[in-house]
């Protein structure tokens, strides 16, 4: 029995000595890895990286200089899944070795992800499936086979309930947009949620802003309220646009157009892409020209877009720059109903009535009645030049929590220039 006992005594201590030394090993286990940024090499700090196999997980943030330590792991294989904010979620193998304190460490690199950053700008005026409103969404695709050098109300205009016009008749110059019959001062127009509408008038002067298509990424039009930021005369309907996305690789894009009544337009567009220092730059500019569909109604448009921006891990500047000069003959009198319907009696009473006579009347009978403008003078035209400067500075705290900031500043310089006859100029101060 003596023997028995001791012989028991023994095997429970082999076991014991077994399990801890067991336990000595395993806790000597220490899993050190580097993140690192694969655009920059730069460490990545406050990752989340998750160790699983088919038993336990374990999971670890990085410290501030991109390292990441799990002790007392056991050894074995294990499934890595790194989560950052700005950067892409990676997922890849690793194995864990006995006493491996003093093993080299396993470096993971991080793709940049600042996608959703530059989506930011705009988020906070965009309608989702879930938002009680009508909207209609119209993608860069949609846009670059509906940009027919025409203003931008002319992209719009198989949307429903919406109704354009143009005072030139093609589109070129000054057009218009009406909502459910809603005036323009009662269509809100946001470009990334920056208001572009007058601040005096609330009116949308398009031909401000010409070739403005070129560097749209998306719109969408809201009909009724909807969730623009600028005010409560958005009850006619709100339109979100959206310039380009900044791509990573550079590109070069040229566009040359010839249209009816003498229309060109050229333009150029530029991308840097992601440069080593992570700024990106964007250039384009446009030049559109039309003699116009009513008599002497031409266009002389010229716009340029600038755009920087300056990325980080989690935040991200841009700047915004649209430039935009015209000088566009005015034919926004329109033409008589009676004269443009052939009504010679209609037209007889309205010559009458409003006591139309001398060059007027004599410009009235030899027009053509579908292309008739009041105007005459050479140089009744309107020249402005308008320039829109936006800033965002847009950073994320987390998944969950972003912060969006923007400053705009809007400044124009320009003139009508109108004769009236038989007038002295002290009558205008």
């Amino acid at each position: 029995m003596k023997q028995k006992s001791s012989i028991s005594r023994q095997v429970a201590s082999l076991i014991s000595l077994i399990v801890i030394s067991t336990m000595i090993c395993t806790g000597q286990n220490t899993f050190n890895a580097q993140l690192k940024n694969a655009s920059n090499y730069e460490p990545v700090a406050s990752a989340f990286i998750r160790l699983s196999d088919k038993k336990k997980t374990f999971t670890a943030y990085s410290t501030e200089n991109g390292s990441v330590y799990i002790e007392n792991i056991p050894a074995g294989h294990y499934l890595a899944s790194i989560t950052h904010v700005g950067h892409k979620t990676l997922v890849d193998s690793c194995m864990v070795y006995v006493n491996s304190q003093n093993a080299p460490e396993k470096i993971f690199f991080l793709l940049p992800d600042m996608a959703f950053l530059d989506a930011a700008v705009i988020t906070t005026v965009r309608a989702k499936n879930t938002t009680p409103s009508t909207f209609t969404n119209i993608k860069k695709e949609e846009i670059e086979m509906m940009d027919q050098s025409k203003d931008f109300p002319f992209l719009l205009n198989m949307t429903p309930s919406t109704v354009i016009s143009s005072d030139a008749g093609n589109g070129v110059g000054y057009t218009g947009i009406r909502v459910r019959g809603i005036d323009p001062t009662r269509v809100n127009i946001t470009v990334n949620g920056i208001p572009i509408n007058d601040a005096e008038s609330q009116g949308m002067y398009w031909v401000n802003m010409p070739d403005l298509a070129s560097s749209t990424e998306s719109v969408q039009i809201q009909r009724g309220v909807g969730t623009s930021t600028n005010g409560a005369a958005s009850f006619g309907a709100s339109v979100n646009i959206r310039t380009n996305e900044l791509p990573k690789e550079s590109s070069t894009q040229t566009s040359f157009g010839v249209g009816s009544f003498n229309t060109q337009r050229f333009s150029l567009l530029h991308n840097t892409g992601r440069l080593k220092n992570n700024w990106a730059f964007q250039l384009r500019g446009s030049l559109i020209q039309s003699d116009g569909y009513i008599d002497r109604a031409s266009s002389d448009l010229k716009s340029a877009n600038l755009v920087a921006a300056k990325y980080w891990d989690k935040s991200v500047f841009k700047t915004n720059i649209l430039i935009g000069s015209e000088r566009t003959y005015q034919a926004w009198w329109g033409i008589p109903q009676p004269v443009y319907k052939g009504d010679i009696a209609g037209e007889n009473r309205y010559i009458n009535q409003l006591y139309i006579g001398g060059t007027d009347l004599q410009n009235l009978q030899e027009s053509n009645s579908k292309t008739y403008n009041y105007y005459t003078y050479e140089n009744e035209v309107d020249r402005y030049t308008q320039n829109h400067y936006q800033f965002f500075f847009d950073h994320a705290f987390s998944s969950f929590l972003k912060l969006n900031t923007a400053a705009y500043l809007t400044t124009g310089k320009g003139y009508f220039e109108q004769f009236k006859a038989q007038e002295t100029l002290s009558d205008y101060g």
